[in-house]
């Protein structure tokens, strides 16, 4: 039997994880979905980005809203396994948009289109109000 006084020391695990690099977005009417893996209370945010055509027959997704913030203070979350920094609001409404079951589609602006990307930004500011108009889920 262990005494009150005892302790166990485990190592730290430090783990490189990489950066998220965005693919190109075809040209077109095309825009990233964020597949945002079950989750609850403080499990990290898992996602996994697809591209798809606005056109796409019974496309189901909720686009959200919600304030940018103070982009000097990120949190991550993990798209397909690779760190991707989000604004601490951002990340606060992705654990609010977040199913305990089951995935859900959102689009989310400052992770579904390319920030770093001038053209791209502007492409997908054209094609903004179809995004909003969208096909919203059930």
């Amino acid at each position: 039997m262990l005494s009150q006084s005892a302790y166990f020391h485990f190592p730290t695990l430090s783990v490189a994880m990489s950066t998220y690099e965005y693919k190109v977005l075809p040209q077109g009417r095309y825009i990233r979905l964020l597949h945002l893996q079950s989750g609850s209370g403080e499990d990290p945010l898992q996602c996994t980005l697809v591209t798809i055509s606005l056109d796409t027959y019974g496309l189901e997704y909720k686009p959200i809203s919600y304030a940018w913030g103070d982009s000097s203070k990120t949190q991550s979350i993990y798209c397909d396994g690779c760190a991707l920094p989000v604004t601490e609001s951002l990340h606060a409404a992705l654990r609010t948009f977040r199913y305990t079951a089951g995935q859900r589609m959102l689009w989310a602006d400052a992770v579904s289109i390319n920030q770093e990307n001038d053209e791209e930004k502007s492409s997908q500011v054209r094609i903004m109000q179809e995004v909003y108009r969208g096909v919203l889920e059930r």
